[in-house]
């Protein structure tokens, strides 16, 4: 937009994504360093936390961003839940309140962009529309078949595809390894 090319339209968040909170790269970093000699080697973005909460069901996703009434509860779930796991994890009311002040900023930026898009890439396939879908990483990578305990927390795999975008295996078409 800076370049006078408008998003609007042209990019969408899914509603179900998952935010990735700053805490959750702090919880990264510290869980990391908890496991001393056997540590995985993470990056420290946070991915596999934020991949924990979503397993947990306590998550909080884009969607969330629409209802501001309920995210302080919700993150104060969070919060609390890596106070409680790790001693070196400061949390107080002061955290939560700027957490929140700053994603009721966040969540005005990003609402004409949040979209089903579930909905949005049946509806394409529907219409017969050419869809391409690039990933990241690779199979050795994936949580389920790559080189565990080495691995990413999500599934960069052909199968992710569908998991990811919502769609049914039986509408995928050519698929290129790289």
């Amino acid at each position: 937009e800076s370049n006078g090319v408008s998003c609007k339209g042209r990019i969408l968040i899914s509603d179900r994504a998952h935010l990735l909170f700053d805490f959750h790269q702090t919880v990264d970093g510290l869980r990391e360093a908890e496991l001393s000699k056997s540590f995985i080697g993470t990056t420290k973005r946070g991915i596999g936390p934020c991949y924990s909460s979503k397993a947990n069901r306590n998550g909080i996703r884009v969607g969330d961003l629409r209802y501001m009434e309920t995210l302080p509860q919700k993150l104060d779930l969070l919060l609390s839940d890596a106070a409680s796991r790790f001693k070196d994890f400061k949390y107080g009311p002061d955290v939560l309140r700027e957490e929140v002040e700053k994603y009721k900023r966040y969540a005005e930026r990003l609402e004409p962009y949040i979209a089903d898009t579930v909905h949005v890439m049946n509806e394409a396939i529907t219409q017969k529309k050419k869809i391409l879908v690039e990933g990241g990483q690779a199979t050795m990578l994936d949580i389920d078949f790559g080189t565990y305990p080495f691995v990413t927390s999500s599934s960069p795999s052909a199968g992710g595809i569908c998991t990811g975008l919502g769609i049914a295996p039986r509408v995928v078409g050519d698929l290129v390894g790289v």
